[in-house]
């Protein structure tokens, strides 16, 4: 089985390709930046064919998204319509608990109202609804941290003031998340 892995450049998308690879399956790694065993290209859209595509290179910065707007928006929505024309068997979608909103302090349900609030959040719900059109399989993620996770987070924020002074100081306290952690590289995937 080969195994199409969108944005395997990124946090999730190493540990992800790790798991893949580690399960004995053929993993293609797909980035729009160089890197040594990874597929190049210039657009996602242009990823190879396979039997799976999981897809995770959306960005996972909102303020850059919403920034971009409208053009990001088309553009997401464009290459994933070009990813499902390739008739993966299985395609796996990574996207955010942010649909959820922030009203609600405990564990949420699949079953609960998602909505769209801005251009990130849109993006997000208009992948879903193609890929679930599509037979595949929606992932809502929250805040993922473990070895090598990108230093913009909120964890990342907070583990670079530890030891530094006697308080945190955080972005907001407004939105509320759940912390999904990856494996450590050394260790197997379960």
């Amino acid at each position: 089985m080969r195994v199409v892995v969108t944005g395997a450049s990124g946090f999730l998308g190493r540990a992800v390709m790790q798991c893949v690879t580690q399960a004995g399956f053929e993993c293609i790694g797909v980035s729009r930046t160089r890197h040594a065993g990874l597929h190049q290209v210039s657009s996602y859209a242009e990823a190879p064919a396979g039997d799976v595509l999981i897809h995770l290179a959306q960005t996972n910065d909102r303020a850059t998204a919403n920034a971009q707007g409208q053009a990001l928006e088309t553009e997401a929505n464009q290459t994933l319509k070009s990813l499902l024309a390739k008739s993966y068997s299985k395609v796996v979608y990574a996207s955010s608990a942010v649909l959820y909103g922030d009203h609600i302090a405990a564990a949420r349900h699949v079953s609960e109202p998602i909505i769209a609030t801005d251009t990130y959040t849109q993006i997000k719900l208009n992948s879903e609804y193609a890929v679930l059109a599509h037979g595949g399989a929606v992932a809502r993620l929250s805040n993922l941290y473990g070895l090598a996770m990108a230093p913009g987070n909120v964890l990342s924020h907070i583990l670079t003031q530890l030891g530094k002074g006697p308080s945190i100081v955080l972005h907001t306290l407004e939105p509320v998340r759940d912390f999904c952690t990856l494996p450590m590289r050394h260790k197997p995937c379960a």
